[in-house]
């Protein structure tokens, strides 16, 4: 998921986001591979955290790479 990559590109570590957003370090993996998608908690969080690190995300950030 384009998402995660763009906070990671951000400067952040998976472990970092993990802990923001109240995931494991493994969904935040699973997310980035698309084997997973975010919840609606989960993807407001990711949205809030990029939004406080001036990243910007839009909704085809959070397709599959396959899509």
């Amino acid at each position: 998921m384009l998402a995660i990559q763009r906070l990671l590109d951000a400067g952040l570590t998976r472990k970092q986001i993990a802990l923001t957003v109240g995931l494991s370090e493994q969904a935040v993996g699973m997310y980035v591979r698309g084997e997973r998608f975010p919840n609606e908690r989960s993807y407001r969080g990711l949205v809030e955290l990029a939004e406080s690190k001036g990243v910007v995300l839009i909704a085809r950030d959070f397709l599959s790479k396959k899509s």
